[in-house]
């Protein structure tokens, strides 16, 4: 599941730029630091 998500959101950037806003940008970023805070604390 961990790779699916990281996997995720690798590809989503590249696969629609047409998506990327400012607000996208920053929910992407979020998510990932998300994922990463998540993976530390477990």
């Amino acid at each position: 599941m961990r790779f699916l998500r990281e996997n995720i959101l690798l590809k989503a950037p590249f696969s629609y730029p047409f998506l990327i806003t400012p607000y996208c940008s920053l929910r992407i970023t979020y998510l990932f630091l998300f994922s990463i805070t998540t993976t530390i604390k477990s």
